[in-house]
């Protein structure tokens, strides 16, 4: 396993080097281009998914969208925005590949992604916890022993997960697809009895669920989740002017209200700020 990991390392960074050789960096390949592709997830209520009217919409999406205004106040030119579908699988591919200029949905920043792509400051805190079906008595991962949990390809809980299966010895077949509704949807067909994800992401699930009382989040928290926007490594210019458009963002109160319109009582999925997440935002927020 390690040699694959190894290989497709590898692969990324010369997708990247061949990708990347016509442009000096993301600002020379948006402003060639005259677009902005950002990369977006379509079934991870709220930061991205389709609303009711069939409309792509979310958190992420308000927030790249304020991005977009920065980055024609900078270039001094009307931009066109574009939003690319990306997965857990496809988000770092499609960067490193020039297919997208930032990855804007729900990843986490850990040290092994560290290799291969850049984060801005963190703009999110969650952690893995499990849903299940109201009433099944699963309380804990431990309880899944024997049984069947499904997780997300490409994520850091899904890692979290089986260290903790093998650590614990739990014989739980842990399963992993590609989308968030197509894992709720083998909970619901009975195919696994859990999904292991960020805690956020299932409160978004069980929202949009037709039935949401069937549902419930148990648990405790199993790894701790900073989430950070993805970009290509070695372009300091674009990450710290993204960095300071977030900081901005925060220093204003507009990430509040952005927050508050997908996060809070009446949003899409109520989900109060904790007291570290706002301490660590402040943290961020370098002096002018």
């Amino acid at each position: 396993m390690k040699k694959v990991g190894v290989y497709l390392l590898c692969m990324i960074l010369l997708v990247s080097l061949v990708a990347g050789s016509a442009f000096a960096g993301t600002f020379d390949k948006i402003e060639t281009s005259g677009k902005f592709i950002v990369g977006a997830r379509e079934g991870a209520a709220p930061f991205g998914f389709y609303d009711k009217e069939g409309n792509w919409v979310g958190f992420s999406l308000d927030i790249a969208k304020e991005v977009h205004k920065k980055l024609e106040e900078k270039l001094g030119k009307k931009i066109e925005l574009e939003f690319k579908p990306t997965t857990g699988k496809t988000r770092i591919p499609l960067l490193v590949a020039f297919a997208t200029d930032i990855q804007m949905g729900c990843s986490t920043h850990n040290l092994r992604r560290e290799e291969v792509i850049d984060y801005s400051v963190t703009f999110f805190l969650t952690g893995t916890k499990l849903l299940v079906r109201k009433g099944s008595g699963i309380k804990e991962i431990e309880d899944l022993k024997g049984k069947g949990l499904g997780s997300l390809v490409g994520t850091s809980n899904i890692k979290v997960l089986r260290e903790i299966n093998e650590e614990g010895d739990l014989g739980i077949t842990i399963k992993a697809y590609d989308k968030y509704p197509t894992a709720f949807l083998a909970l619901k067909q009975g195919k696994v009895q859990a999904i292991g994800t960020d805690d956020v992401l299932l409160y978004g699930l069980k929202a949009k669920a037709p039935n949401p009382d069937d549902w419930e989040i148990a648990g405790r928290l199993l790894s701790y989740e900073p989430y950070g926007y993805m970009m290509r490594e070695n372009d300091s210019d674009f990450r710290d002017f993204i960095n300071v458009v977030l900081i901005d963002l925060i220093k204003s109160g507009k990430f509040y209200e952005i927050y508050e319109r997908w996060f809070g009582p009446e949003g899409e999925v109520p989900f109060p700020m904790s007291d570290d997440y706002k301490t660590l935002l402040e943290l961020q927020c370098w002096p002018s």
